[in-house]
């Protein structure tokens, strides 16, 4: 472990020759302690031809092909274990090569990566209960007490969203609001090994120029702490966005996108020690 000091070099995982197929950001999970990868197949931004799953081999430390599948199901965060062994994986779905603007779950019953998944929709439709659409409703999910708490971003309202399951994720509750002030971006939740729940967005009105971590105390759906990662009201042209998070060795790594003047874009990697919050 080279504390992400260092990097191997680039690897090609996943290419169309022809330029007819782009490729979303994976997400991965593990499963009997092997390391799979989902990739969405896209045929314009945001419009889902296939779900596709690759595998790690730790003998040649590539990722393999497993399957591809014609499910229009936008992924968003990684592999998600339940308490009842089974898994889930946050989302939202639409036609095959059409806009996905349903928010939705994959569930695996066996709690097998590589087995079948069945799809709960979360809501009807992308449709809010004023009539307004939902847009971009990308989700991630905590489990608190045994119940799981999907957050979803919309950035029409400007209302912070969650849908709410007692069935681990078999059926939902209409929408609610709540009171985290999350905006019109990704946003990034999980549980943690100590018992806690964390939560990565943005929180500033409408630039991006705000990134916050919110924590909880033990296995409370009440987030008590937050953490400014990202701050800055002085460039108008520099925000920071899209996170990621995943524990290791006691710390939250966050990963997201940054934005600089001219349209240019980077990342930036935060580590945050739990023992110390």
């Amino acid at each position: 472990m080279t504390k992400a000091k260092t990097w191997t070099d680039l690897e090609i995982i996943c290419d169309d020759k022809s330029g007819k197929i782009l490729y979303c950001p994976p997400v991965y999970g593990i499963c009997d302690d092997k390391l799979y990868m989902f990739v969405n197949q896209m045929v314009a931004p945001d419009h889902i031809h296939s779900l596709d799953l690759y595998v790690l081999n730790e003998k040649t430390d590539k990722f393999e092909f497993l399957w591809s599948k014609p499910v229009p199901f936008k992924l968003n965060t990684n592999v998600v274990s339940l308490p009842n062994r089974k898994l889930l994986l946050p989302g939202r779905i639409g036609e095959l090569d059409g806009f996905p603007n349903t928010p939705a779950a994959l569930i695996s019953d066996s709690g097998k990566i590589d087995a079948d998944w069945h799809l709960v929709k979360i809501a009807e439709n992308g449709d809010l209960p004023n009539g307004k659409e939902l847009i971009h409703p990308e989700i991630s999910v905590i489990c608190a007490e045994n119940v799981l708490y999907m957050f979803c971003r919309n950035d029409k309202a400007h209302v912070p969203l969650v849908y709410i399951s007692k069935d681990y994720g078999e059926t939902w509750s209409d929408i609610c609001s709540h009171d985290i002030p999350i905006i019109s971006s990704k946003l990034y939740c999980g549980d943690l090994s100590d018992g806690r729940h964390y939560l990565v967005c943005n929180t500033d009105k409408i630039n991006r120029t705000k990134v916050s971590l919110y924590l909880t105390d033990d296995n409370s759906k009440n987030f008590t702490k937050q953490i400014v990662l990202f701050d800055t009201d002085k460039d108008f042209h520099s925000g920071c966005h899209y996170p990621a998070a995943c524990e290791y060795d006691n710390h939250l790594y966050i990963i997201a996108t940054q934005n600089y003047a001219g349209g240019n874009r980077g990342a930036l990697l935060f580590k945050i020690d739990l023992s110390e919050i």
